[in-house]
């Protein structure tokens, strides 16, 4: 990236450049132009603009698209000094490279995306079966508990997937293996959040009243699914007020 230019002539262009340093303050560029010369640039670039155009528009699928930038200026000036066959076997490889990676990059999503909801629906099926045999029990209350948790997860996940990093390099077994991880990591966040409205300690007013709502263990369930950090926060907090006390 030029910073600055100090002088500049048909011939000639003298500036400061984004890479300067203490040994190398200027820079200078000198390439004796001619109508010739020019003339031949511009058919060497009409070569190879097509591929230019391609590569740029293919910076959308690079998770580094400084580092692709390079690559195509790099291409470029190769092609635009006269080496065409060099340029577009460049080009092409790049566009490859981008293309398989972004190719890997959606199989990851898809596959993140499949196995959380096929997660969340086989936690909630195993749920709704208990839910029929602890019916009129206490730990109803729990089940709808767990069950809002896990969809709450899921909607923070689903609607937040696109702050994730999805990489190509890794492996469809990470990304299995999170997803369920998440599911069950709403599992446990369901129960405590139960279990410290229940004790008092926060949210009380969701499950100290006598005949208790399951819609307010639904609820609840739901804040501690879709905020991740609820539970630890509450439990964070509770464990300073006890230090303090």
């Amino acid at each position: 990236e030029i910073l600055k230019i100090y002088i500049k002539f048909d011939e000639c262009v003298v500036y400061d450049a984004e890479d300067c340093n203490e040994k190398i303050c200027m820079h200078v560029f000198a390439y004796g132009k001619t109508e010739e010369r020019d003339k031949q640039l511009d058919t060497n670039f009409f070569e190879i603009g097509l591929y230019w155009k391609k590569a740029v528009a293919s910076l959308y699928k690079s998770l580094n698209a400084i580092e692709v930038k390079r690559h195509i200026a790099h291409a470029l000036s190769v092609g635009i000094l006269g080496n065409i066959q060099e340029s577009k076997n460049l080009f092409d490889n790049l566009l490859k490279d981008l293309n398989e990676n972004y190719r890997k990059i959606n199989l990851n999503k898809i596959t993140f995306a499949l196995t959380h909801l096929l997660s969340l629906l086989l936690t909630l099926s195993i749920a709704f079966l208990f839910y029929f045999k602890i019916q009129g029990s206490a730990a109803e209350n729990i089940m709808f508990c767990i069950m809002g948790s896990v969809i709450g997860g899921y909607l923070m996940t689903t609607i937040g997937s696109s702050n994730f990093l999805f990489t190509p390099e890794a492996t469809l077994r990470r990304y299995i293996f999170y997803a369920i991880e998440r599911n069950v990591v709403s599992v446990f966040l369901g129960v405590a959040a139960y279990a410290l409205s229940k004790s008092g300690f926060a949210l009380s007013f969701l499950t100290q009243i006598d005949n208790v709502s399951s819609y307010s263990a639904l609820v609840l369930g739901l804040l501690s699914g879709y905020f991740e950090s609820f539970v630890p926060s509450l439990l964070f907090n509770i464990k300073d007020d006890l230090l303090t006390e």
